[in-house]
């Protein structure tokens, strides 16, 4: 605490060190999303980093066409950026009685990696009598996945059925070092 003599006067100069942090927060836009700039204090308030999120979120409408085990759909995730993927959600409509697996890949550092969510069975629906229906399947969860700038980010749906389904990913893009 050099320099400061009172607790009074560090409290004061962390207040400072924020309010000048807010006035000078860069902003960047991302599909035409604002920046939420995060603040890292140091305990000593030696300095303020500022970290700029970008948030991001995107759906991909996902078809599986009749005798296809699989459907995909993916993303490209911008130049300069990685993108920090905090949620995904993701569901299918599929023919009566069938089975589902949800997945995604990402790659960052140059290493490929295949995400597996575990689908939650919602139920069955009915159109009409002479329709068999759609066995319906979610997935929401939490989770902390990475994807550098210029990758590509795959959904992946597969069933032993035809039908849709769709992914929906969101969380922030930073600016790569």
């Amino acid at each position: 605490m050099a320099g400061f003599t009172k607790p009074r006067d560090l409290i004061l100069a962390c207040m400072m060190c924020l309010g000048l942090a807010a006035i000078i927060a860069p902003r960047v836009a991302h599909s035409q999303a604002q920046t939420s700039p995060s603040i890292c204090i140091d305990p000593e308030c030696n300095s303020v980093q500022i970290s700029p999120h970008t948030p991001f979120q995107v759906y991909l409408f996902i078809e599986l066409p009749r005798f296809v085990n699989n459907g995909r759909g993916s993303f490209t995730v911008p130049q300069g950026k990685r993108l920090i993927i905090e949620h995904v959600s993701a569901g299918s409509a599929l023919g009566a009685n069938s089975f589902v697996s949800f997945s995604f890949s990402t790659t960052t550092g140059g290493v490929s990696a295949t995400h597996s969510l575990v689908p939650t069975y919602e139920g069955e629906t009915v159109r009409d009598p002479a329709d068999r229906g759609a066995s319906l399947d979610v997935v929401s969860q939490a989770i902390r996945a990475y994807a550098d700038g210029g990758t590509i980010v795959t959904a992946k749906i597969s069933s032993n059925a035809s039908g849709t389904g769709g992914f929906t990913f969101s969380g922030y893009l930073v600016n790569m070092s």
